[in-house]
């Protein structure tokens, strides 16, 4: 993960937030829930774009929608140091 990527940016804006291990645990555990929060975000997209980038939230969706992916931006929000 690049430190420029959407993802690294979102990586360190949850856990500046103190919400880092919380985003961990949420997507260590969504399951098929994910591919459900994944088309939510494309929903609502324009709404998020008020609180985060159009890359971030569609990074986030991209995770959300691959397993392999969601496993690894938790792995990134749970390790210390920087994103």
């Amino acid at each position: 993960m690049s430190p420029e990527s959407p993802t690294a940016a979102l990586v360190q804006g949850l856990r500046a937030s103190g919400l880092g291990d919380f985003a961990a645990a949420l997507l260590e555990n969504a399951g098929p829930l994910g591919l459900l929060g994944a088309h939510a975000l494309h929903f609502s997209a324009p709404m998020l774009s008020l609180f985060a980038s159009a890359d971030q939230i569609e990074a986030l969706a991209d995770a959300l929608e691959d397993p392999a992916a969601a496993q690894a931006l938790a792995r990134a929000l749970s390790e210390d140091g920087p994103a």
